[in-house]
């Protein structure tokens, strides 16, 4: 309803009981568009130095992996947006804040979801064309990153690495049929939006059988992390009785492209803190 009522009435900014001026209709609507409406509220913290805009609804995620990167959540704020192709959407949000606080980094995350590796370089080379720096994760989704035998180990010490290991490759196997179902979705829905720009039609049976073929080749690479993390969380349970707590940072979850971001805007990395090993329910 607001965003239908922007086009036919004023609109005024108002943070923290005062109206601000100097935001365009265009930027209202494109703040709109990817859910970040509300992005004034942490202008006003003089310590920011980052933004991360995450298209994830949960954040617990990447505010570990980020905290054990050497990123300083005081002065990190993270922002989720909607609609990881609305790259207009997130440039005109990213020269929004270059315009009111330019010494801030703006990191966009992204899940890679089965991308190509052309599709994934233009990505990157679009989104740096916006002021952004991308963090396009490693495989198909940020769960991804919590799938080591390492991680495991780290946030419950009771599972060997060793355990972890044998953990995670039941798990993998588990979730075979759904992973496939992931990457024959996906890239399905990657080649009609290619159609519309190079009116190729797209061959389900192509991207199916290649998917297969893919997945069986290299599993570990190619597997859902949403998909095994639920398997894996499913067999701690289990063999814990009660609840593993995977989203907390360890040092088997820093990421070397957030660690030369981290380096750049403090000048020495934080000690990761293990915040909790499990607790039960």
């Amino acid at each position: 309803m607001f965003s239908a009522l922007q086009r036919e009435v004023p609109i005024k900014w108002v943070s923290k009981g005062s109206v601000v001026d100097g935001v365009a209709t265009e930027a209202t609507a494109k703040l709109l568009e990817i859910g970040a409406l509300d992005s004034l509220d942490f202008l006003e913290n003089p310590q920011l130095k980052c933004v991360v805009m995450t298209e994830d609804d949960d954040n617990k995620t990447i505010c570990s992996i980020l905290e054990s990167s050497g990123f300083r959540m005081d002065q990190t704020v993270i922002a989720p947006y909607r609609g990881c192709t609305k790259l207009d959407a997130v440039g005109v949000f990213s020269q929004f804040l270059r315009d009111r606080v330019p010494h801030v980094e703006i990191v966009v995350h992204r899940d890679r979801d089965y991308m190509s590796q052309e599709d994934a370089e233009r990505y990157v080379r679009q989104l740096n064309g916006c002021g952004s720096v991308a963090f396009l994760t490693r495989e198909s989704d940020i769960e991804g990153y919590l799938l080591t035998p390492q991680h495991i180990h780290a946030t419950c010490p009771q599972i060997t690495v060793e355990r972890a290991s044998d953990i995670l490759e039941q798990a993998t196997a588990a979730a075979r049929i759904a992973s496939i179902t992931d990457i024959i979705n996906l890239r399905t829905e990657q080649a009609w939006r290619r159609r519309a720009q190079t009116g190729d039609q797209p061959n389900v049976g192509e991207i199916a059988v290649t998917a297969q073929v893919e997945y069986d080749a290299n599993p570990q690479a190619m597997r859902r992390g949403k998909r095994v993390l639920g398997q894996v969380r499913s067999m701690l349970q289990q063999q814990l009785g009660g609840h593993a707590n995977l989203d907390v940072p360890s040092p088997a979850l820093s990421v070397p492209e957030l660690q030369t971001i981290a380096r750049r805007l403090w000048a020495a990395p934080l000690t990761v803190t293990l915040v909790s090993h499990w607790f039960d329910q």
